[in-house]
């Protein structure tokens, strides 16, 4: 997760992000528990993400969730692992926000991407500031309100992107 300092949209945003939480909770239950502000959205296992080689039937689902159409039986690896940079910086939360009503426009049903909605609504009740706060860290905690959890140091993002970051 970001460095709550880190407000503006750039690629370098990458190489402050040294940062995730230690357990991160299960997906299923992460809706309602953010909407309750009883965890930040950057505290739930994200939903895993697909890859795989082409083929003339493949389908790839949203936000690569999901695949159909793929030749062959899928394989999980401990190999290959998914340094998901999540919310990059305060200025990404606008950026959510309007993507909801493009989500909405282009048809796909509401419960898509609810984390959209959740930041959308923020946007409109100008609450994106305290989301910022609660999902970026600061003294090596994320704070909701009085709460205070720790974040564990995770330098892999970081690590794998500073060769193609030009700074």
């Amino acid at each position: 997760m970001q460095h709550r300092g880190n407000r503006a949209r750039r690629d370098a945003a990458l190489l402050t992000m040294p940062a995730r939480v230690a357990a991160p909770f299960a997906y299923e239950q992460c809706r309602e528990l953010a909407e309750l502000r009883q965890i930040a959205f950057v505290e739930m296992q994200y939903p895993a993400k697909w890859i795989c080689s082409a083929s003339p039937d493949l389908r790839i689902q949203p936000g690569a969730h999901g695949v159909d159409g793929i030749a062959g039986v899928p394989v999980s690896s401990p190999e290959i692992v998914c340094l998901h940079a999540l919310i990059r910086s305060r200025a990404v939360l606008d950026v959510r926000a309007e993507h909801e009503r493009r989500l909405l426009e282009a048809g796909y049903p509401l419960e898509h991407g609810w984390q959209n909605q959740w930041w959308q609504r923020l946007h409109a009740a100008a609450r994106l500031d305290e989301e910022w706060r609660a999902n970026s860290t600061g003294d090596g905690y994320l704070e909701i309100g009085p709460r205070r959890t720790p974040v564990v140091f995770d330098p892999r993002l970081r690590d794998a992107v500073r060769p193609w970051i030009g700074i």
